[in-house]
């Protein structure tokens, strides 16, 4: 009888396995507890409701103390500029701020020849109509690196999104375990256990050529936001 009732169980976990074309299900069983192991997946396409602009300035002089000051004379002109343009302290933010030798590496053995500045700063807006005009106001400051503009979701946005859609994600896998334990001939009982995911991929702009644009003085610089996807999963193993 104990080898019969193993054929069984060997005929019903291939059976399990030969229906699954829809999700990520799994069938266990032991002698104490048998689950259902099922993913469920939700995904939402979105308009972005943030923009945040990258713009940094470098330069490398003769000296550590000359690059600095460098730096910060353009930067404190840049960042002048982006608040009399209507930018909110709280919406500029450095990301990165360095002073390190510059090597000079052409006869095989590393020669210090200056110091290289660097400060980048993150630019935030909502209003998507501003991107260019913060580019170009950065650029006509001294600013010559644009490094990117990432339109994105605000905190609260991203998670009022992402919990409709673990709902929705929590709902599939449900209808996955169930379509499964009615195929077995039986029945989801409760929830054992449930992990998740969650992500989503925001659309970069790389502005390489703002900065000349600018120097030439022709028409504003012009950024489209495009969408996002918003995608969760939900693991849940239920108990039959």
């Amino acid at each position: 009888m104990i080898f019969t009732g193993m054929i069984i169980l060997g005929i019903c976990i291939l059976a399990a396995i030969g229906i699954i074309g829809f999700g990520v299900v799994s069938w266990t069983s032991s002698f104490s507890q048998k689950t259902i192991s099922a993913t469920g997946e939700a995904e939402k396409i979105v308009a972005p409701d943030q923009a945040v602009i990258g713009i940094g300035y470098t330069v490398t002089k003769a000296t550590a103390a000359d690059a600095q000051s460098d730096m910060n004379t353009v930067m404190d002109k840049v960042i002048a500029g982006l608040k009399a343009s209507g930018i909110a302290d709280a919406d500029i933010k450095t990301t990165y701020f360095d002073v390190s030798p510059a090597y000079n590496w052409s006869s095989g053995t590393s020669e210090i020849y200056g110091y290289t500045a660097t400060h980048n700063i993150d630019v935030k807006t909502t209003e998507f109509s501003k991107a260019g005009a913060i580019i170009d106001t950065a650029t006509q400051a001294g600013a010559n690196q644009i490094n990117s503009v990432r339109f994105e979701l605000k905190t609260d946005t991203e998670k009022t999104i992402k919990q409709e859609l673990f709902t929705l994600a929590s709902q599939d896998a449900r209808t996955k375990a169930d379509s499964i334990a009615t195929g077995l001939g039986t029945s989801v009982k409760s929830v054992k256990s449930v992990s998740i995911s969650d992500y989503y991929y925001p659309p970069i702009m790389y502005a390489y050529d703002s900065v000349s644009k600018a120097e030439a003085g022709v028409a504003q610089t012009s950024v489209s936001p495009g969408e996002l996807t918003v995608s969760v999963s939900v693991n849940v193993e239920f108990l039959i």
